[in-house]
C-alpha cells in the first residue's frame, strides 16, 4: 500500500458526485482519499462537509465524525473546517478514479496527505472505533466509474441500521410519490437483510495494513536511516543512550515521542523489511542486555528476577522504554540464562553457584 502517484485533484464539480449515502443516492459532499491500496489496486475515501454555519458557528457532529480545522499550509484544499464522516467508507478502482479524473478536470478530491500525524492517526483510531462497534457502525460502498456514460454509481456492501434508517427518513422527505417510497423502503430492508460481513472483515484487514504503512512511512523509515546513519548500535549504544542522542536534535526528526519499543520496531520493520535482516535489533538486545546486567552489579544485586523488576521499575520511573518489547525482550533473555544456570547447578552440583 502507498500513497504514492496520486491523481491531482483540483476542484469540485457538482455534476459528477463520487459521494453517496447509505442508499447509494448521490449527496453532494466531498470525498477525502484515505489510503491507496496498490496490492489490490483501489483507493479509499470517506466524506467531508463544511463544519460550521454561514454565521460562523460550529455545527453539531454526526456520530461517526471528526473535526479537522482549516489548514494554513499553501495550496491546501482544505481551506475549511470540516468535519471528515469515519463511519463511511468508499472504495474505488484505482483507473476508474484515474480515469474519472482525466474526463473531469476540474474534480476536487481532498487528501489526508494534506493533514497532520495526529490528524490522520485521529481518523484511523475513529474508523476503526466504528468498525469494531457492537454492532459495527459503518457503511462500506464499492463506487464505480463508467468512462462510456461518464457516470458514476455505488454498490452498498454493508451498511448499520442506523445509517439506513437516517438516510432512508432523509430520503422520503423529499420525495411525494408513493411509488419512490415504497421503492426506497424495500431497498433500506434488502441492504438490512443482505449485510456483507466478508466486506467487513476484508476492510479490517485492509485498514490495518494502512495504518502500518503510515506509520513506517512518517516514525519507522526516518528513525531507521537516523539510526544507521549515525551507527550508534555499531558503536556499542544501548536503546537508553540513542533515545538520549535523538532528544539532542534541534527539531524532532519524527512526529511522535521515541520511546525503547519504537526504536526496536524501526529495526525490524522498515521499508527494506524484505531483507529479513534482524542483525541490528539482535545487536541492539545484547547490548541492552549487557547494560542491565551491569546494572545489577553496579547496584550490589545478584543476577535473578528480583533484580531485573528493580531495574525495570527504575528505568520506567526516569526513562520512557515502552512496556511491550523493551521489557520483554530483557525479561526473557533473562529467563532463558537463568533456566542455564539451573540446569548446569542441577548437573555440576552445589559447587556452581547461582
Amino acid at each position: 500500500m502507498a500513497n504514492k502517484d496520486q491523481p491531482k485533484l483540483k476542484k469540485f464539480s457538482p455534476f459528477q458526485t463520487l459521494v453517496f449515502n447509505s442508499l447509494a443516492q448521490e449527496i453532494k459532499e466531498r470525498p477525502v482519499i484515505i489510503f491507496h491500496d496498490t496490492e489490490q489496486n483501489y483507493y479509499y475515501y470517506i466524506k467531508a462537509r463544511d463544519a460550521r454555519l454561514d454565521n460562523g458557528r460550529l455545527k453539531n457532529p454526526f456520530q461517526g465524525e471528526i473535526l479537522i480545522p482549516k489548514s494554513d499550509k499553501p495550496n491546501t484544499l482544505f481551506t475549511k473546517d470540516s468535519y471528515l464522516d469515519c463511519s463511511q467508507i468508499f472504495y474505488m478502482r484505482d483507473s476508474e478514479l484515474e480515469e474519472l479524473v482525466k474526463n473531469n478536470p476540474k474534480t476536487e478530491i481532498l487528501h489526508s496527505k494534506e493533514l497532520e500525524f495526529d490528524q490522520v492517526k485521529k481518523m484511523f483510531n475513529k474508523i476503526n472505533e466504528c468498525l469494531k462497534s457492537k454492532p459495527p457502525f459503518i457503511v462500506i460502498s464499492k463506487v464505480s466509474y463508467d468512462s462510456k456514460t461518464k457516470a458514476t454509481k455505488s454498490e452498498v456492501q454493508y451498511a448499520s441500521d442506523w445509517h439506513l434508517k437516517n438516510d432512508y427518513a432523509q430520503a422520503i422527505a423529499e420525495v411525494d410519490n408513493i411509488e419512490e417510497i415504497k421503492e426506497l423502503e424495500e431497498l433500506k430492508n434488502k441492504l438490512h437483510n443482505e449485510k456483507n460481513q466478508l466486506r467487513l472483515d476484508l476492510f479490517e484487514t485492509v485498514l490495518r495494513e494502512a495504518r502500518r504503512e503510515y506509520r513506517k512511512e512518517k516514525v519507522y523509515n526516518p528513525l531507521f536511516e537516523w539510526i544507521t546513519k549515525n551507527k550508534f548500535i555499531q558503536n556499542g549504544l544501548n536503546t537508553i543512550e540513542i533515545i538520549h542522542e535523538y532528544n539532542k536534535l534541534s527539531s524532532p526528526l519524527v512526529p511522535e515521542t521515541i520511546n525503547g519499543d519504537t526504536i526496536y520496531i524501526c529495526l525490524v520493520n522498515n521499508k527494506w523489511e524484505d531483507r529479513r535482516d534482524f542483525s541490528l535489533s539482535e545487536r541492539l538486545e545484547q547490548t541492552n542486555f549487557k547494560s542491565m546486567i551491569d546494572w545489577f552489579k553496579k547496584n550490589d544485586l545478584d543476577i535473578n528476577m528480583e533484580s531485573f523488576r528493580q531495574f525495570r521499575k527504575s528505568m520506567q520511573e526516569s526513562q520512557d522504554l515502552g512496556e511491550l518489547l523493551y521489557f520483554y525482550k530483557l525479561e526473557e533473555q533473562l529467563k532463558q540464562d537463568l533456566s542455564k544456570l539451573e540446569k548446569k547447578y542441577k548437573k555440576d552440583g552445589p559447587k556452581m553457584k547461582m
